[in-house]
């Protein structure tokens, strides 16, 4: 059946939508509506269309596109064109992703997706499909999962380095690290993931191949300007530290050393977004590798710098190590893309990454504040168990290397759950982005309980791995179930955080951790261990409370997610930067469209 014959085509276009042969005016300038992504049947308002073929979209790369449709991915290494075999042959880069008879919902809440079956699901749930999403994304979370394992090797390697140099300048080191925290990475690593929603669903949804491009440019420009308060404060932390009664050597060494952490942090964000670039357009084994094998490379750096009598320059080689590291990672990343990647979703620098932040603050902003409650929360409850004693206060850092290596896990599960969820919604493929959804979910959960089960079982030589002090080793075995369990809702939060993040809506997330962690956690702690002097299980009880209501609310939220709904606040976001494309390049309207 035509397009034209279909009644579900038919009714929306009499109702005011024009269709595909239809055309519309817009400035004096004639418009022919084409179809993208099957929104040409007239379910989409034209306003959400623009005039964009589905033949020059983005093109997803072989990671990307796999298991999306259930296809077999053809490469050609001499042309560099990729395409998908499909139930009706192969097809290109330049097919249209969905039918012409294809339709997503036009705005209301409810309508049903009528999307070609070979292209999407029917809404059933499917073992083979939901095999295939499981294979993929354990295929593609590893890589990321090593990665970041081989990259924590800079801290553990600095720390010992320190370590080795003297207590003082251990202790400096932790000092300013956690001003470093709270005040600088935890928000700016909560600004870029505004890109696991953008990047992913513009590199599948977006009429312009350059537009994850743009996004990068304008959430870097953003992460930029929020890091001047932080370098502000840090130039002038001497003062703040000696108004809290600090050691004077301490406050000393520690406004010298925190200086050198400026350019570090610079390098690291910009390292940090273009990594989620990377993996928003399916580019998981290209960044990993990269990321690896620089890492280890760069570990050179740590003896130059800090190790070797000659050329060591102290407890500032630290910093400076890490931003040879971060550097390399990052030349090396861009480089790569440049040549090797064919400049996937990259356009080059554009002055229009200057406009329209405004849908990437309403994203990137929730992100920072979902983040840095958690990371604030975990230092005050460390900061707590300094007043509880030095024994306690080591058994707590058995837990927070614990808490890291876990969090490393999911996250790597979490960020490619969401950019997959993202791209399927960028796909206007809503049954495929609820099946990746429940597909990420329940791994996520079973890794959490398989984790938490093999603690539960190593309780009583856990604390021996990392001290010989037997009172610390009692206190980390008593307090190994409260944290097993808090491993399993971390592994519920952290997933559905993620989801909620590729469909866009970080926003539910970040007032939830807020009322969480501040209105009952940060408080119900503080009441427990200094008012009833409940000692460190009331600290972790409290703690565990709070993970546990906050991972309930989230799954709450995504169980009520109309996925037909955001694929249609997809569209919009799309269509946003869209429309503003071709008011700044109106040769595209009279048909002219340069690539």
């Amino acid at each position: 059946m035509s397009p034209a014959d279909d009644p579900q085509a038919r009714e929306p276009a009499s109702s005011g939508t024009p269709s595909i042969s239809e055309s519309t005016s817009e400035g004096g300038k004639h418009i022919t509506p084409k179809d993208t992504l099957g929104l040409g049947s007239g379910l989409i308002p034209a306003s959400l269309t623009l005039g964009f073929d589905s033949s020059s979209l983005a093109t997803p790369t072989e990671s990307l596109l796999d298991p999306y449709v259930g296809g077999e991915v053809e490469e050609g290494l001499s042309s560099g064109r990729r395409g998908i075999r499909g139930a009706d042959g192969p097809h290109t880069e330049t097919d249209p992703l969905l039918d012409s008879h294809s339709s997503v919902p036009h705005g209301g809440r409810g309508e049903v997706v009528h999307i070609h079956p070979e292209r999407d699901l029917t809404g059933v749930w499917s073992w083979p499909e939901g095999l295939k999403q499981l294979t993929a994304l354990a295929r593609l979370a590893s890589p990321i999962m090593v990665a970041s394992g081989i990259q924590n090797l800079n801290s553990i390697v600095g720390i010992v380095i320190l370590g080795h140099m003297g207590t003082l300048e251990l202790a400096v080191a932790t000092l300013a690290l956690t001003i470093y925290s709270f005040s600088a990475i935890a928000p700016l690593l909560g600004l870029l993931t505004a890109l696991d929603t953008l990047c992913s669903q513009a590199s599948t949804g977006s009429r312009r191949p350059g537009m994850p491009g743009i996004y990068l440019q304008r959430c870097l420009l953003l992460c930029y300007l929020s890091f001047i308060p932080a370098i502000i404060m840090w130039w002038n932390v001497r003062p703040i530290l000696t108004y809290l009664r600090m050691d004077t050597e301490v406050v000393n060494l520690t406004a010298y050393y925190i200086r050198f952490l400026i350019p570090q942090t610079f390098v690291a964000c910009t390292f940090e977004a273009i990594k989620k670039f990377y993996i928003a357009q399916g580019l998981h084994r290209p960044i990993a590798v990269i990321q690896i094998t620089c890492t280890l490379v760069g570990l050179l750096f740590f003896y130059i710098l800090a190790v070797a009598p000659v050329t060591s320059v102290g407890i500032v080689g630290i910093p400076l190590a890490n931003f040879c590291s971060y550097s390399l990672n990052l030349g090396v990343a861009i480089y790569w893309h440049q040549t090797r990647g064919r400049k996937i979703g990259w356009a080059g620098f554009s002055w229009e990454a200057t406009k329209g932040w405004g849908r990437v603050a309403r994203l990137a902003v929730p992100g920072a504040f979902m983040v840095s409650t958690e990371v604030v929360t975990f230092d005050l409850l460390t900061l707590a168990m300094s007043y509880v004693g030095t024994t306690a206060l080591a058994a707590q850092s058995i837990f927070m290397i614990t808490i890291q290596g876990v969090t490393l896990i999911l996250m790597s599960l979490g960020v490619v759950t969401a950019n997959r969820v993202g791209n399927f919604l960028g796909l206007a493929m809503p049954h495929r982005a609820r099946l990746v959804a429940w597909t990420g979910l329940g791994s996520g959960i079973a890794c959490g309980l398989l984790m938490a089960i093999g603690l539960v079982v190593v309780r009583n030589h856990w604390g021996a791995i990392f001290n010989n002090d037997k009172q610390v080793q009692l206190i980390v075995a008593t307090v190994i179930p409260l944290l097993s369990l808090l491993i399993v809702s971390q592994a519920l939060s952290l997933l559905c955080t993620n989801i909620l993040r590729g469909q866009g809506r970080p926003q539910i997330v970040a007032v939830i951790n807020l009322i969480v962690y501040y209105v009952i956690v940060i408080p119900a702690g503080a009441v427990s261990l200094f008012y009833f002097k409940l000692g460190i299980v009331s600290l972790w009880m409290s703690l565990l409370a709070g993970v546990w209501l906050s991972a309930l609310s989230v799954l709450y939220v995504v169980l009520r997610s109309d996925w037909d709904e955001e694929v249609v606040k997809c569209r919009h976001r799309l269509a946003h930067d869209h429309r503003r494309y071709l008011r700044e390049s109106p040769e595209l309207l009279s048909g002219s469209e340069a690539e």
